[in-house]
């Protein structure tokens, strides 16, 4: 499906999506391109969007790919793992007002795993708790 299509869907979506709405835009496979994640920050949706594993990455003017990183089968639970819980930190920085400690105080232009990042990072560096327990679901949610 071209980005194109993203983009229309994106589209048809904020149309109907009350105002002040809070939503978190979960992209699966395909939904990874660049215009789609700037049109997501436009809109102000936070978004999780799962990538190719033939993607380039860019890091520091450095180029690689996840076959670069050398994480095998049984590591990829651990990764998968690891990831949940810095997103799950993206949402303790912006539930308990970290975001303007860690980003900016007017607006948030971050994802939640970069958002959780930089919370680990502050809490690392200031010798802060770490949280570290984590659930899933939250009572009372509807999926």
């Amino acid at each position: 499906m071209p980005e194109r299509l993203h983009l229309q869907l994106l589209s048809q979506l904020a149309a109907i999506l009350p105002k002040n709405c809070q939503a978190i835009f979960l992209g699966d496979g395909e939904f990874d391109g660049i215009q789609l994640q700037q049109a997501l920050q436009t809109l102000g949706l936070r978004y999780v969007c799962r990538t190719a594993k033939n993607t380039q990455l860019f890091e520091n003017d450095l180029l690689f790919s996840f076959v670069d990183l050398h994480i095998g089968p049984g590591e990829q639970i651990a990764a998968c793992l690891a990831y949940l819980w810095i997103v799950y930190l993206g949402l303790v920085a912006l539930r308990k007002d970290w975001v303007k400690v860690i980003h900016r105080a007017d607006r948030c232009d971050w994802s939640l795993f970069r958002l959780g990042l930089a919370l680990l990072d502050h809490f690392l560096n200031n010798d802060l708790p770490i949280p570290v327990s984590f659930s899933l679901m939250e009572k009372n949610c509807v999926r």
